[in-house]
């Protein structure tokens, strides 16, 4: 699940929680939510990059996670088609701007939909 906010139409932060991502991460004992900025590239299209940081019990953190990808909005504005995902991973005391990797794994492309309003008719 992703919130997006914007600080005007063309750029903004955003937060996407990743249910089950601890199973990525061997000797995490959990993930903090992911969050990064979003870029409009056209008029329906948008890149983002969101990271987030897998720790231990002791609240070690294990590496950082970078999770890149682009976005289509479609025709309805109800449904997001998610491509080119990147997962790289760097450890815990890199620099995201200068480090390589240490390593990466494409996510398949995927569809996104908005939450609709569907309130249960009342007795």
């Amino acid at each position: 699940m992703s919130t997006a906010d914007g600080q005007n139409a063309s750029h903004g932060t955003f937060n996407l929680e990743v249910p089950g991502s601890i199973l990525f991460f061997p000797g995490a004992t959990a993930v903090t939510e992911l969050r990064g900025v979003w870029e409009k590239t056209g008029g329906n299209t948008y890149e983002w990059t969101a990271i987030g940081f897998p720790y231990d019990a002791t609240a070690t953190t294990l590496v950082i996670a970078k999770l890149s990808g682009k976005d289509t909005i479609g025709e309805d504005c109800n449904t997001l088609y998610a491509t080119d995902i990147v997962m790289e991973i760097f450890l815990p005391d890199a620099d995201l701007n200068s480090d390589d990797p240490i390593s990466t794994a494409p996510f398949p492309n995927h569809e996104g939909y908005r939450i609709k309003v569907n309130l249960p008719e009342l007795p």
